[in-house]
């Protein structure tokens, strides 16, 4: 990229290990990468202005975790609705059925993840 030389060396150096810290966090390499490429895109637009740290390693690293946990609370629920481990049924048809609101349906299916979670080990 045109008009800061070390951003390449930066990539070179960073890339790699941010992309597996992602992948570990997130559980998932596609939105691992698609998190990299946003901690980039924000060194990009840093990389001449007042706001520009000292210790890119440590920043990238801390931009890169923060990216995953917005993943994380934002996404959860999209990707749980995408996978093939879940029948395709819509949240308001499931609420209706029980009988209770949609963000009743979320929080008990995102504790009972979380618990089975646990019960099996931390695996994802």
């Amino acid at each position: 990229m045109e008009g800061w030389s070390g951003y390449e060396g930066l990539a070179d150096a960073h890339y790699g290990r941010l992309r597996r810290l992602c992948a570990l966090l997130l559980g998932d390499r596609e939105e691992a990468n698609e998190v990299v490429q946003e901690v980039f895109l924000k060194a990009w637009t840093l990389r001449n202005g007042a706001g520009a740290p000292n210790d890119w390693g440590a920043w990238l690293t801390r931009v890169a975790v923060n990216g995953c946990r917005d993943r994380r609370r934002v996404g959860w629920w999209p990707r749980f609705r995408r996978s093939d481990r879940v029948e395709d049924l819509p949240t308001a048809q499931v609420a209706a059925t029980l009988g209770v609101s949609e963000g009743s349906v979320k929080r008990h299916l995102f504790r009972a993840i979380h618990r089975l979670r646990q019960t099996l080990g931390g695996r994802r």
